[in-house]
């Protein structure tokens, strides 16, 4: 019976650590962005395992990670790309949005914000 449970626990575990693919391009929505204006991004993201990459239209990669459906990564910005801004979201139903907050550090205090990623179609 003892045996049971532990193989019961081990096939959860790694169906939870298999789960969710977020390869592929992304239409990333900030409101507001940085500036205090909706803006938009292209993005493209690569996965390899937990670990997420991130090119969004011509900004240097970005890097992020994935627990279960927690995603966070940190987009460089302001001049000479030195100030960064802080995402964390969750990975919604379907696996094709990510809906979560952004928050950026500088020196005119905290500016903080939502965001949506949505997975483009692959056609």
């Amino acid at each position: 019976m003892r045996h049971v449970r532990w193989l019961t626990v081990l096939i959860t575990l790694a169906a939870g650590g298999a789960g969710v693919d977020l390869s592929g391009g992304w239409a990333l929505a900030l409101d507001p962005g940085f500036a205090g204006e909706p803006a938009a991004w292209r993005c493209d993201i690569t996965q390899d395992g937990p670990q997420l990459t991130l090119e969004c239209d011509g900004m240097p990669a970005s890097a992020g990670t994935i627990d279960d459906r927690t995603v966070k990564f940190v987009i460089m910005t302001g001049r000479d790309n030195l100030l960064p801004a802080r995402f964390s979201g969750v990975v919604e139903a379907g696996d094709h949005a990510i809906a979560g907050t952004w928050r950026l550090e500088d020196t005119t205090g905290n500016r903080i914000g939502r965001f949506r990623a949505e997975k483009r179609s692959s056609r």
